[in-house]
């Protein structure tokens, strides 16, 4: 019966039982360290995607403190300008007033 099947497993008739399981053996082996090798690069990618991913956030977080660094600054300056204007105005009135009018009699 060993016969039979040795004859019609065309793998038997090249390999013998114990030299066909050890090719597959063999194959798995490889095909388990390729899986692992490609696993441990896709890690290291990942980690480098994390770092750049870090970076970026942080460099974004700096961004925007900065922005809005320069909005406070431009909104003070903002109101420094009005506060001038304000008393710029009301000072050029006043004398345009003076200038119009004839002084008060002390």
């Amino acid at each position: 019966m060993s016969e039979s099947k040795t004859q019609s497993n065309p793998f038997l008739n090249v390999f013998g039982p114990q030299e066909l399981l050890s090719q597959m053996q063999h194959a798995m082996t490889q095909w388990a360290d390729s899986a692992r090798e490609q696993l441990d690069h896709w890690v290291g990618t990942a980690e480098q995607i994390e770092g750049w991913q870090r970076e970026g956030m942080q460099r974004a977080g700096e961004a925007t403190e900065e922005v809005a660094k320069l909005m406070r600054t431009g909104i003070e300056y903002g109101g420094r300008l009005a506060e001038q204007w304000r008393s710029t105005s009301v000072e050029a009135v006043r004398r345009t007033i003076d200038l119009v009018t004839p002084p008060k009699a002390a």
